[in-house]
């Protein structure tokens, strides 16, 4: 559903390894990224909006 919309932005291509790099950090970090998943989110949300 949100998808879609996102491949339409012409900025997604430079955003995609951004989000890759969020994304590996997230997972290398574990629970240590917890305290750090609400401002990310939150940040994410308010920049696609």
């Amino acid at each position: 559903m949100y998808v879609i919309p996102l491949l339409n932005f012409y900025f997604f291509h430079e955003l995609f390894p951004l989000l890759e790099c969020v994304s590996s950090v997230a997972s290398a970090m574990g629970m240590a990224f917890l305290p750090y998943c609400e401002p990310v989110y939150s940040r994410f949300v308010k920049y696609f909006s």
